[in-house]
């Protein structure tokens, strides 16, 4: 964990509008949400423990003082994982003056949404920062008139369909590719400080000939573009998210189907979303597929064609494996003055080798 404090009173200039939050917990924000940040991105990494170090000494607000009140507030956020045996912690102190916690696991599903419903209460003052970005954003791509800015809002505005719970728009971009194939690469958030990542394409195969050709389907550089895309998301918006997903999207009008690949074991989290923030039925995710295929007839005059006429949607969702990139998670170092804490990960997989 960053030794820098996660709370939004030290992240967001304009702490002004934080009504929720009274100014006597910023150390218990920064405590569970810097929990939340280490145990996501061990899931992230196929990993099922972290360590965190604290020195005994009061954190940066001077609210939590003492290792007994780190433990009180642990054990009151996180009392129904331990109740459930879904989540262990072990406290131990060290002959140099530090406590070690160490949280494990075995089950991620039930981990992961009791997580998401923390991270909504939280990391809610954030999400006025959130909004103003993203009423930023859609103003401006409002003023596009031109038929690239329909077609971004067309996808923005059917977002819900295939990512629930990613509301707000943070940055995008758009290229064509010819006047029937285009790719983009949009940064969402939602309300739990988990960001998306998406690599979307929207494709015509049959009307763009030379799109094979031009390395639109290059699965490898497509993973390794959204990875680049996920560490630069990481840097620009430091302090201010939990963790960072990734994700291919890829709407092939010429096969009738959208595919939805995610990076490395980032599905497992997103898949959770569906079910905290709700999902369209797979009857919507078709109306959504015809209604955007129809949407880019008229835009391109496509040629007729049965396919066409009588197209169906699927949808598919790909954990892909392999190569985890990861980031420092830890940092070692001595602050006197004022307590700390970091994470040490370590890969410990359900079967419970170690």
């Amino acid at each position: 964990m960053s030794l820098n404090c996660h709370c939004y009173r030290c992240n967001i200039v304009d702490y002004s509008a934080n009504a929720y939050f009274s100014l006597n917990n910023e150390d218990e924000q920064n405590l569970i949400l810097q929990i939340c940040v280490g145990i996501l991105k061990a899931i992230q990494d196929e990993k099922f423990s972290i360590e965190i170090s604290y020195n005994g000494s009061s954190l940066t607000h001077k609210q939590i003082h003492n290792i007994n009140q780190v433990e009180n507030c642990i054990d009151r956020e996180f009392n129904q994982l331990f109740r459930n045996n879904k989540l262990h912690r072990k406290i131990n102190k060290l002959p140099i003056g530090t406590w070690k916690i160490e949280f494990e696991w075995t089950d991620n599903d039930f981990l992961i949404k009791r997580l998401l419903k923390i991270l909504r209460e939280w990391f809610n003052p954030f999400t006025n920062y959130l909004q103003e970005i993203d009423n930023q954003k859609r103003n401006k791509l409002s003023a596009d008139h031109s038929n690239n800015g329909k077609l971004k809002q067309y996808l923005l505005n059917n977002l819900k369909d295939y990512f629930p719970g990613f509301e707000y728009t943070l940055a995008y971009s758009w290229k064509s590719y010819d006047n029937n194939n285009f790719h983009g690469d949009f940064i969402f958030a939602s309300d739990s400080g988990i960001f998306i990542v998406i690599k979307a394409k929207w494709l015509n195969v049959r009307c763009g000939h030379n799109v094979r050709k031009s390395g639109i389907f290059n699965k490898k550089e497509d993973r390794n573009q959204v990875l680049e895309y996920k560490s630069k998301v990481s840097e620009e918006f430091s302090g201010k998210f939990i963790t960072v997903l990734g994700v291919t999207f890829t709407d092939n009008l010429d096969e009738n189907d959208v595919i939805i690949k995610f990076v490395d074991n980032d599905g497992t989290i997103a898949k959770h979303f569906e079910e905290i923030y709700g999902f369209s039925d797979l009857k919507t995710i078709h109306e959504s597929h015809n209604e955007s295929k129809k949407f880019l007839e008229s835009y391109d005059n496509f040629e007729d064609s049965p396919n066409y006429q009588t197209a169906t949607s699927t949808r598919q969702v790909d954990d892909s494996t392999g190569p985890v990139v990861t980031s420092a998670l830890s940092g070692i170092a001595a602050i006197a003055a004022a307590g700390y804490m970091f994470y040490q990960t370590f890969i410990k997989k359900s079967d419970g080798n170690k």
